[in-house]
């Protein structure tokens, strides 16, 4: 259902949903987390989404949903650095398209 949610043709307006990553990566019978992520990647192996959507499902869409509520959210973190940067560059393209 990922591949649907960034399906443009699918979805009204011809807009993309903000799907974000979620998984059973703690629980108990994984024995390897790495493993789920690279199952997640098959979906850009198998082209069903791009990298740029795989990179929105499992940084952009996740940060930017505690972003909007806190710009300090990650503050502290080690993804402090690459938190700021995602909101200053989404702060300047809502700027950019306020000005068009």
């Amino acid at each position: 259902m990922i591949s649907v949610a960034f399906n443009r043709r699918l979805n009204p307006l011809g807009t993309a949903l903000k799907p974000v990553f979620g998984s059973d990566i703690g629980h108990w019978d994984v024995l390897d987390a790495a493993s789920v992520v690279t199952e997640a990647w098959g979906l850009v192996n198998a082209k069903l989404i791009s990298a740029a959507d795989f990179r929105a499902l499992t940084f952009v869409n996740p940060a930017m949903m505690h972003l909007s509520m806190d710009p300090d959210y990650f503050e502290g973190t080690v993804v402090a650095d690459a938190a700021r940067d995602l909101l200053r560059q989404t702060t300047r393209k809502r700027a950019e398209t306020a000005a068009t």
